[in-house]
């Protein structure tokens, strides 16, 4: 006999997507993404739409109340 959440946890396949923004690259250094042609901070430029939040991403665990 396995043990309980051995036999009840569910696998994921990692996702694939690339969530990095078009036109921008991250700097490690300033510690923000900037955009490639204004070199501005990413977040000020016009039409920035913001990526998933943590609570975007596919949940697990207690979050999974529902199934």
């Amino acid at each position: 006999m396995a043990h309980f959440i051995l036999d009840n946890a569910r696998r994921y396949d990692e996702p694939n997507d690339d969530v990095s923004p078009k036109c921008a690259v991250y700097s490690a250094e300033s510690g923000y993404w900037t955009d490639v042609i204004s070199h501005s901070p990413l977040i000020n430029t016009e039409g920035f739409q913001h990526m998933s939040t943590k609570k975007e991403d596919r949940e697990t665990g207690e979050d999974q109340k529902g199934e």
